[in-house]
């Protein structure tokens, strides 16, 4: 496994670099951290993961952003920056895989004043249907979706160890039910002012306003 480091890490590793144009996957769960030994912090983490193909048979480019938040703290996960930036050279068909990555002191204060370097160790677990799918085509074997990580990331230098366990977010699913419920909305929306005008045709020899019903004025 190669990886970047420093620097070079936190340009090669970021999904949102021109380096990488594959779609991104989106898992959540939560994570512990610790510092030499002590638990320090636990929370909610969001991991972004692009991986793309390298040119060489057999073997994938990956790249991760992890954003943490911390428990009891009230704000958008959405909006956090990542805290950490990981990149990796692997085989695409095996459901482990290392990478190394760096912490900036601004973003983690808990691996001190200067920038730590860290190494990171994932278990995928694939998604079992979609296993079966594939086994049944006579395509190449690639890499099964992941249904969720378990993973560890360590920093010697610095004392700190972060646990933490993702699942992959329906992305796709999600943006489907937002479709739906729009289009819902839209249809009630549209039928509420149809009775609504309806029942003001019906009362106008007076004060419309006061002859149409509470329970329509309040849909």
């Amino acid at each position: 496994t190669r990886a970047a480091s420093g620097d070079e890490a936190s340009v090669e590793a970021s999904p949102t670099s021109p380096l990488f144009t594959g779609a991104s996957d989106l898992f959540r769960g939560n994570y512990r951290l610790r510092s030499n030994g002590t638990q320090v912090e636990d929370g909610v983490m969001r991991l972004t993961m692009v991986q793309q193909p390298s040119g060489v048979s057999g073997l994938d480019i990956s790249a991760m952003a992890l954003a943490m938040r911390k428990a009891g703290v009230r704000s958008s996960l959405s909006s956090f920056e990542p805290t950490i930036l990981f990149s990796s050279l692997g085989m695409n068909e095996i459901n482990k895989m290392t990478a190394t990555g760096a912490a900036d002191p601004t973003r983690l204060p808990h691996v001190g004043h200067t920038a730590c370097r860290l190494n990171m160790v994932l278990d995928m677990l694939p998604d079992e249907d979609e296993g079966k799918k594939s086994s049944a085509d006579s395509a190449p074997l690639e890499r099964r979706k992941t249904k969720s990580i378990a993973g560890e990331v360590k920093g010697l230098d610095c004392g700190l160890s972060i646990l933490f366990d993702v699942s992959l977010v329906d992305v796709v699913g999600l943006t489907q039910r937002v479709v739906h419920y729009s289009i819902w909305v839209n249809l009630l929306t549209i039928l509420q002012m149809r009775f609504l005008i309806q029942q003001m045709r019906h009362t106008e020899d007076g004060p419309s306003a006061g002859r149409v019903s509470i329970v329509c004025i309040a849909m």
